[in-house]
């Protein structure tokens, strides 16, 4: 999908809440462990985190009213999942970014420092 521009108003709201959602440093690794582990109970998350299961129960809360994943009970557990991948591809285009961004500190640095140093 095309972003539309002017990007309209309703979408620019919506597009910051959803990216709020993502920008937490817990629910980021809830995302990056149910992507690699696939469905997943809130205990073995909250161990894979090493956040509490209150904690993590509440922001997986949060990541289901987003749309981000979707629960189902098996027996007295709570299993969750990711609804796709559309969350990783996010944080590796802001990977991505952020390296660009740390070699270009570095090579200012560099520059400067050498600069400084004839």
């Amino acid at each position: 999908m095309d972003l539309p521009r002017p990007i309209p108003d309703l979408l620019v709201r919506l597009l910051a809440a959803w990216l709020q959602v993502l920008a937490q440093p817990v629910r980021i690794r809830i995302i990056d462990v149910l992507d690699r582990q696939g469905e997943t109970s809130v205990s073995d998350l909250a161990e894979a985190i090493a956040e509490t299961p209150y904690n993590t129960s509440q922001h997986l809360s949060v990541l289901l009213r987003a749309g981000v994943v979707r629960r189902r009970r098996c027996g007295r557990a709570v299993l969750y999942r990711l609804t796709d991948r559309a969350p990783l591809r996010i944080y590796e285009l802001a990977a991505a970014m952020l390296a660009g961004f740390v070699g270009r500190l570095g090579r200012q640095f560099g520059d400067d420092t050498e600069a400084g140093s004839r």
